[in-house]
This record gives C-alpha cells, sequence and structure tokens, in this order.
C-alpha cells in the first residue's frame, strides 16, 4: 500500500502481467496472489455490496453473514473477473470491541 492521498484516501498499486494464472483459492495449485479485505458499516451495506460485486462481475465463493458462533464479523468472500478472492465484511468499530 501506498501512502494515503492528499485529501486523506488510501491508495492501492497494483503491477500489471502479460499473462495472469487465476488462481485455486482455498486449495490448489496455483495459490493467490494476493487478497484484499473491504470493510463496511453494516450487514445492510453489506448485501448492498454484495449486489454490486455480482453486478460487477464478482462470484460468490464463501456467505459468512450469520455466524453460528455470534461472535465473528459477517462477511462474504469472493472472486474477481481474473479469479483473485477477496472478503467484505462489517467492520467492527474499534470503540466496541472489548
Amino acid at each position: 500500500m501506498t501512502a494515503p492521498t492528499p485529501g486523506g484516501w488510501p491508495q492501492l498499486a497494483v503491477q500489471q502481467v502479460a499473462r495472469l494464472t487465476a488462481p485455486n483459492w482455498p486449495d490448489g495449485p496455483v495459490p493467490q496472489q494476493m487478497h484484499l479485505d473491504l470493510g463496511v458499516d453494516s450487514v445492510t451495506e453489506l448485501r448492498r455490496q454484495h449486489e454490486r460485486v455480482l453486478a460487477l462481475g464478482g462470484t460468490l465463493l464463501a456467505d459468512r453473514e450469520r455466524s453460528d458462533a455470534g461472535d465473528d464479523e459477517p462477511f462474504r468472500v469472493y472472486r474477481d473477473p481474473d479469479g483473485h478472492p477477496f472478503c467484505v465484511f462489517v467492520a467492527t468499530p474499534p470503540d466496541s470491541r472489548v
């Protein structure tokens, strides 16, 4: 990750390659080359972003919106159109953690 922009927004730098072999997450001969976690503020926003990810060509790999344990952050795992896995999760505000 690079330094924030002058406006304070984080930046993400990526390197383009001529040919990409899609990873086989979670198991397989080609490991993931990166993993991106994106946080949202609520389960409602998680659901909204789910629809957005699908509309942009993402594929749902795992849905953990509801945890049986009850103490995990709700999240979903997706694959982008090139095969890279990434997560969208409901971030717990730091001041609410015990």
